[in-house]
């Protein structure tokens, strides 16, 4: 066994280790309450424009 081949296995035992540890950050209990209000922002957005009367037409045109 060389070198280049240890260091390649060694940089892929660091990648799976590293995508296990993304995966349990992501997937705690902890992040859930973030997690679910970040996907209940645009829920709760009120996305209605305000209006201004200086912009406003009779007919729509401007």
């Amino acid at each position: 066994m060389d070198w280049t081949n240890f260091a390649r296995e060694l940089f892929t035992v660091f990648c799976f280790v590293s995508f296990l540890l993304f995966a349990w950050v992501a997937y705690s209990k902890r992040s859930k309450q973030r997690y679910n209000e970040v996907a209940n922002m645009i829920i709760d957005d009120d996305d209605t424009p305000k209006e201004d009367p200086a912009q406003q037409t009779g007919n729509g045109a401007r």
